[in-house]
């Protein structure tokens, strides 16, 4: 009854009477017939020459005004360089200017040496935007280098984006999901040149309009150009840690006429390393054991390409098509040697090493179409969206007692695994924006998808010379997902000062899992409402001050979700959970920005139902790695932002530092309850220096420290890392050398403690110091038109691994 009541205020909200208004509308060029943009286009009162509205061209030249009606006025169409237009009206209808030339001015033009650039950091009344367009710290690298000296973001190779802290972010492209899993989302972006980037919105704290799922949105906004003709780049990477790997890619983008049409395709073949130290101390106090592991994925191949076409109908008609497959083929050589002690005696000593391959395949199909309603942006849009996803694994483990170099007789030491996991997910969204006047807007959506999945696992142990099939381990589960959503947003902005925001999504969601094996079914319904609303306030542009509050989901992942067993060793194993519930966030957010250098924001979040792993001990002390909903996270926190720049603008720098105290209460399904909290800190600095004017030659020094707040069972000590990065550009090409990790300090060591007496201590490295070396050479034309990237199906792939 409260949602119904609710909506119901919200939609009387929309139908607030708006006062008639008159539309000036054009396109600014100039003596070459291109577009002109932050043309700056004032309307004054003709009666006592007072300012009533100020606008600026896009990126196309284009601009569109509105004024209250029935007051003569007179405009003002001015741009550094050229010669000023002025035009009386007498306000009574609608004018289209169609193309307004603006001619050079003489008597300026010589003067003209620089124009005024963006702030680099802005804010608006529901995200921040970071404009990238024209840095010179972009021109040398890719996008994947870029994003992790964009302020705000956070970026690993082994985690992907990140906000503030906080992982689970989505990630979109030009307004359309684009997010991938895993190395889809690095190659893509390491495939990206940064220069193609225009702008980044941040969405700390997300509106309706986007799907509840995660804990934040990344929108990259790429530059549009209008210009017909083929361009181009191709790029090589090598980069070198313990072993050595390299990439190549290809990209291409043809516009003529009403086609656009645009590919990216990329190879890589390389080795990864990942090193683990541990050590077990268990319950009795009497036994301990160490366990060092070696993983390594000694041939990892992958393939991906994009193909996407975009055909205009009309002006007002746009039809979309995207195809993309990702193809992955690594190997696997796991091994972990284990001493396992009774007081200070060594009892035995074991080798278990996990063999075999693996082989990734994935791809999507999406049909899209955008109409145009009418000229004051009013756009209603729709796709449709098919996603498939296979994994494959085979991997034979066998464990070599003291030292021996022939596997154990005993069968539960020695088996075989095949685990395969299929994934369809279709999806249909449509969304309808209206724009009421110059002060209202309001959007209107709808979304439906279902996913299947299907998840095999086939265990056969090495019994009298030969594998036979386990049945207390081998299992088929299958797992369904359907969720129907809506939403709601007005935006209202009464002046420059002033902004207002409100939505509401709701969310219905049906999830079936069927362990056929053992023959157990489990369903879950839910419904949930996620209400959102901004305030933003900015009195002058020195000061910004917003406030926000929402609420947001995070639904487990489909491998969380899997109840088969991953053993380590034969003392060692890790299992889902098919019961897991989504978690739910309630965020409220305080925002200032002074000056656009300086940046504070203040944040509560709480998050209910935690996801995560667990572990427990065993009979026969074997390990138990679980998921489970085990808590509440509590999370006050507070970011401050500085960016500088001398008057040469040789010399560029940008420090973040991001505080937290985290609280968590637990209560675990399988553990006694606990109760953790800390302090988390988060600093980074970026550093730039050009050693020529033209800003051809750039050296960086990047450095950033991490101590991490309360973790499940664990502490986590601080993790700190110096990276340097050299770069030239000489015309087309681009070459860039860059050593991160240079001290070898990007480590992870945690410590883990139960309150039943287990205790362990772990060391994880990820091979993170190495040297990458990268050339890029562009052809064609230096701009290209813009690509509409449409996945309609991000949260289901992110969910993916």
């Amino acid at each position: 009854m409260k949602k119904n009541k609710l909506l119901t205020l919200l939609i009387l909200f929309v139908s607030i009477t708006v006062f008639s208004q008159i539309t000036y509308k054009g396109t600014v060029i100039n003596e070459e017939n291109k577009p002109l943009s932050f043309v700056n286009i004032i309307v004054y009162d003709s009666s006592d020459k007072s300012l009533m509205k100020g606008v600026i061209t896009d990126d196309n030249g284009e601009f569109d005004v509105k004024v209250e009606k029935n007051k003569p006025v007179y405009i003002e169409i001015s741009f550094l360089g050229y010669k000023t237009i002025k035009k009386e009206f007498d306000n009574q209808q609608d004018v289209d200017f169609g193309e307004v030339a603006l001619q050079p001015d003489s008597n300026t033009l010589d003067e003209v040496v620089i124009t005024k650039k963006k702030e680099l950091i802005e804010k608006h009344s529901d995200h921040f935007v970071v404009n990238l367009s024209n840095r010179s710290f972009v021109q040398n690298s890719n996008s994947w280098q870029t994003l992790k000296k964009a302020p705000l973001l956070s970026v690993k190779e082994n985690k992907g984006l990140g906000i503030l802290g906080k992982d689970d972010v989505v990630v979109y492209i030009n307004s359309r999901k684009s997010n991938f899993s895993g190395d889809e989302l690095t190659n893509y972006l390491k495939n990206l040149a940064a220069d193609r980037i225009s702008k980044v919105e941040i969405y700390t704290s997300p509106p309706a309009r986007f799907d509840a799922q995660g804990n934040g949105v990344v929108n990259i906004i790429l530059k549009a150009n209008p210009q017909e003709g083929l361009v181009g780049s191709i790029s090589n990477i090598f980069r070198q840690s313990r072993y050595a790997a390299f990439k190549t890619s290809v990209n291409l983008n043809y516009n003529k006429d009403k086609w656009n049409v645009y590919n990216s395709t990329w190879f890589s073949e390389g080795t990864s390393y990942v090193k683990e130290q541990s050590k077990q101390y268990f319950p009795n106090n009497i036994n301990t054991s160490t366990h060092d592991t070696d993983r390594l994925l000694p041939s990892n191949t992958i393939v991906g390409t994009k193909l996407g076409i975009d055909y205009n109908l009309s002006d007002k008609h746009l039809l979309g098509f995207l195809f993309d497959v990702n193809y992955n083929k690594p190997s696997i050589e796991n091994r972990t040697y284990s001493n396992y002690f009774t007081g200070n005696t060594l009892d035995s000593i074991t080798t278990t090493t996990a063999d075999g391959s693996q082989k990734k395949l994935n791809y999507n199909f999406n049909l899209n179409h955008l109409f145009k309603i009418d000229s004051l942006g009013s756009t209603l849009s729709w796709d449709v969206n098919y996603f498939k996803y296979e994994n494959t694994q085979n991997t034979k483990n066998n464990n070599f007692l003291n030292n021996s170099s022939e596997p154990s007789l005993l069968s539960v030491d020695n088996f075989r695994s095949d685990v395969t996991q299929y994934i369809d997910n279709i999806n249909v969204k449509a969304d309808y924006y209206k724009v009421l006047n110059d002060e209202w807007n309001l959007s209107l959506g709808g979304q439906y998808y279902e996913t299947n999945t299907e998840n095999e696992i086939i265990l056969r142990r090495y019994n009298s010379g030969v594998y036979e099939i386990d049945p207390d381990v081998s299992n088929l589960f299958n797992f369904e997902e359907k969720v129907t959503s809506g939403y709601i947003s007005i935006k209202y902005n009464p002046s420059q000062i002033w902004n207002y925001s409100l939505g509401l999504r709701v969310e219905g969601t049906y999830q079936k899992g069927n362990q056929k094996t053992t023959k157990s079914i489990n369903t879950n319904k839910y419904k949930n409402v996620f209400p959102s609303a901004y305030v933003k306030y900015a009195p002058n542009r020195k000061h910004v001050l917003s406030v926000s509050l929402n609420n947001r989901i995070v639904r487990p992942g489909f491998w969380q979700l899997n109840p088969f067993r991953n053993y380590v060793t034969p003392q060692i194993y890790s299992e889902g959970n098919p019961f897991l519930n989504p978690s739910r966030t309630f965020t409220t957010e305080l925002s200032y920005v002074l000056n656009s250098k300086h940046t504070f924001i203040f944040n509560y979040s709480k998050e209910r139902d935690v996801i995560g792993q667990l572990s427990r001990v065993l009979p026969d002390n074997v390990l138990n790695y679980y998921r489970d909903n085990y808590g509440v996270y509590e999370r006050f926190g507070g970011t401050y932002l500085y960016n500088f720049s001398t008057k040469n603008s040789r010399f560029e720098s940008q420090f973040t530092a991001n505080a937290s105290y985290k609280k968590l209460i637990a209560i675990p399904s399988f553990n006694e309850a606990f109760t953790r909290d800390g302090l988390e800190l988060d600093l980074r600095s970026y550093n730039y220096y050009y050693f020529l004017k033209d800003k051809s030659l750039e050296a960086c020094i990047d450095f950033y420290y991490n101590r991490y707040g309360p973790l499940t069972q664990s502490t986590l000590s601080p993790v700190f890392s110096t990276d340097f990065s050299l770069s030239k550009r000489f015309n087309n090409w681009y070459l860039s050398l860059f050593i991160q990790d240079i001290l070898k300090t990007d480590k992870y060591k945690f410590n883990l403690s139960e309150n039943t007496g287990y205790r362990r201590t772990n060391e994880n490295y990820y091979d993170a110091r190495r040297i990458v070396f990268s050339m890029r050479y562009n052809f064609g034309r230096k701009t290209v038109k813009k690509k509409r990237n449409r996945r309609t199906n991000s949260s289901i792939r992110n969910r993916v691994n």
